[in-house]
């Protein structure tokens, strides 16, 4: 029993990162949108959950890795909806179907690979320069737009970032986690315990668990660092 929840905290991890981090959802869910632009993503999804109701656990594993596109994230967000809900599933449902939970962490990281988003393994290479840089607006509360590349991997999340003039990451508190950031290019500053500290290249800003901070670039060239997100527990 403690083995299973604790795979089942890894796979919902793992999937929550990535909604969170690649889509800015707080669920893993995929919601069919109806537009004719999203019919192949909306087919797909049917047929999925029709073979999964069906008990056709590795059939339907096998048609999201023939049928998903590399080129369209669309279908990674699929992707982790569809191990979120097999992740729902008990030992003895999965077992029935021929299929094991760790195979539900190993699909997902396959797939989010297929993305450039998370490579399998330990001690791996974390090919920033592979992955698509995401914009998010307001990222955090913050100002303008946060330019990211992300890495996850249901323990950690990591990020190679940049904020232009003007731009900033909000104030926010770390819950169950920490997080470093060292500035590779340009300044900024960290707001953290009711004051600031300047920020240059080669600095490294912390903060603990249970604290808030934020992050401002308020000089006149990109503000370019690397952020790592230990969850904690």
């Amino acid at each position: 029993m403690l083995t299973e929840d604790w795979m089942m905290r890894q796979v919902d991890a793992l999937a929550r990162s990535i909604a969170y981090l690649v889509f800015q959802k707080e669920s893993t869910g995929y919601v069919p949108a109806g537009a004719a632009e999203d019919a192949a993503l909306d087919e797909l999804h049917r047929r999925l959950l029709e073979k999964v109701n069906a008990g056709d656990i590795c059939g339907a594993e096998d048609l999201l890795f023939a049928e998903s596109d590399p080129d369209d994230r669309r279908y990674l967000e699929l992707a982790v909806d569809f191990y979120a809900r097999l992740n729902d599933l008990t030992d003895a449902q999965l077992e029935a179907a021929g299929f094991g939970r760790d195979e539900l962490e190993e699909g997902l990281r396959d797939m989010a690979g297929r993305f450039g988003v998370v490579r399998g393994g330990v001690g791996m290479k974390v090919e920033f320069g592979a992955m698509e840089e995401t914009a998010i607006p307001g990222f955090k509360g913050g100002e303008g737009v946060t330019h990211a590349r992300m890495f996850a991997d249901g323990r950690n999340r990591i990020m190679r970032g940049r904020l232009e003039p003007g731009c900033s990451i909000g104030l926010h508190t770390h819950e169950g986690s920490s997080e470093i950031v060292y500035v590779l290019s340009g300044t900024g500053k960290a707001l953290y315990g009711g004051g600031e500290e300047r920020l240059a290249p080669g600095d490294c800003h912390y903060c603990p668990e249970g604290h808030a901070h934020s992050l401002v670039n308020d000089g006149t060239q990109t503000l370019e660092f690397f952020a790592v997100v230990p969850q904690h527990g």
